[in-house]
């Protein structure tokens, strides 16, 4: 979704966006308060955040503060920008992990309001005063030099003046430390992923992912943990369903015409069965060529379907023809053969001429026009053959099927007693008969 930090405030009092996004806000404790405040402050357009704490998220701090059960175990610095960036986007965000000892601090004369102030005016500095030249304000930014607040000893020696009047340094009461939080807040179905990217060179791609899993189904995970497969393993596994559903629908549909093309649901099987022989050419091709078995693979193999299935058509069209006018299947098969052969070849051999600059193709998606390109010619040529001795073989044995099974026919008792009678005629000498009721 392509967002606009205008429409995300305009809701916002007219002028209040424009003050909000100048002021910068340090936050000292991400507990109760300090979580939901800085949760509000992005909501309403803060500019800029400085979220200080040192604790990590527990079981505990759900029912009050801002956090998730995904963020157990996280620190609340990092786990509350996750949240922000998710609300706002906009906020520049800052995390200094600082714990504090707030008995240590009350023991020195200081409280979490000074302390809170202090911090804030050190790094985000201080806007309240102006400075006004005619008809032009100024805002007067006052905060520590960056040198005074560029390393951890910097921060450790920043100094607090109790009620008493004394200097304490935040090292007195506080443990300062480095962290490192992610550069880039990723989240997968409103859950923190991680990305883990790496290129097959050399060997096909799922073969690689079939060797992952079997490494990663060793890991003993801890619960909520999963991994999914991304990039052009994601598009295989989801292509592979959708183009596998085109093609059972494509035979499907196919089969459905010729049963109303020849009145018969047997002869279909003879044009079908030659189509997973093709299957087997286009996977030959492709593993001499070393393509993988990729989308491109399925669509050349749909794109398969109707060039076998017409040829087929060809062949088994021709030899019905034949038998109507009183062929014998052996003589109907040669006949279509020998009308049909050149035609066949000749549309064979274009679509193969035709692939063939796919097959060798360079340049950009390359590798998906070779996949492609092999996987069309390898269908064509093993249907071809298939198409001239299978398919003629596949009629005979057919035939010779619907030759030998009969269906059986059940008569009245009257039907069956004539049926009877014309059969005594037909083995008595020739004369006249009448059957009558």
């Amino acid at each position: 979704m392509d967002l606009k930090e205008e429409d995300l405030l305009k809701r916002n009092v007219k002028g209040i966006s424009k003050k909000l996004k100048e002021t910068k806000v340090c936050i000292l404790g991400l507990g109760g308060l300090g979580s939901n405040v800085a949760i509000l402050l992005a909501r309403a357009g803060i500019g800029y955040l400085k979220l200080i704490d040192f604790d990590v998220v527990e079981a505990s701090n759900l029912n009050r503060q801002q956090y998730r059960i995904s963020h157990i175990g996280m620190k609340k610095t990092e786990a509350i920008k996750t949240i922000i960036k998710e609300i706002n986007p906009f906020v520049e965000i800052e995390t200094l992990d600082v714990k504090v000892d707030r008995e240590k601090m009350t023991s020195l004369g200081l409280n979490i309001a000074s302390v809170g102030q202090t911090m804030q005016i050190a790094f985000s500095g201080n806007t309240d005063s102006k400075y006004r030249a005619g008809e032009y304000e100024y805002d007067i930014n006052i905060r520590y030099d960056e040198i005074g607040r560029s390393s951890i000893d910097d921060v450790k020696n920043l100094k607090f003046v109790n009620a008493a009047g004394q200097v304490v340094r935040l090292e007195q009461f506080a443990d300062i430390s480095y962290s490192s939080g992610p550069s880039l807040l990723e989240r997968r179905d409103k859950t923190p992923s991680v990305s883990v990217q790496a290129k097959a060179i050399g060997r096909p791609a799922g073969t690689i992912a079939a060797e992952w899993e079997q490494q990663l189904s060793k890991i003993q995970k801890k619960a909520g943990v999963e991994y999914r497969w991304g990039g052009n393993m994601e598009n295989q596994q989801e292509g592979f369903g959708t183009l596998g559903f085109a093609l059972l629908a494509a035979i499907v549909l196919m089969y459905l015409v010729m049963v109303a093309l020849y009145d018969s649901f047997a002869t279909p099987f003879i044009v079908i069965f030659s189509v997973p022989l093709s299957f087997i050419g286009a996977l030959l091709l492709m593993a001499l060529t070393n393509q993988t078995l990729n989308i491109f693979t399925i669509l050349g193999i749909i794109m398969l379907i109707g060039l076998v299935a017409k040829n087929a058509i060809m062949l088994v069209d021709f030899t019905n023809n034949r038998k109507a006018v009183g062929d014998s299947t052996f003589d109907a098969l040669v006949a279509a053969n020998q009308a049909r052969l050149r035609p066949i070849l000749m549309t064979s051999l274009a679509m193969i001429i035709g692939l063939l600059p796919l097959m060798f193709a360079s340049g950009v998606g390359h590798n998906g026009n070779q996949t492609l390109g092999a996987a069309a010619v390898g269908g064509m040529l093993i249907g071809t053959l298939c198409q001239v001795f299978v398919v003629p073989a596949l009629f005979a044995g057919f035939q010779y099927l619907q030759e030998r099974i009969k269906p059986i026919e059940f008569e009245d008792e009257a039907s069956r007693d004539v049926i009877k009678e014309l059969e005594k005629y037909a083995k008595g000498p020739a004369h006249d008969y009448k059957v009558e009721e």
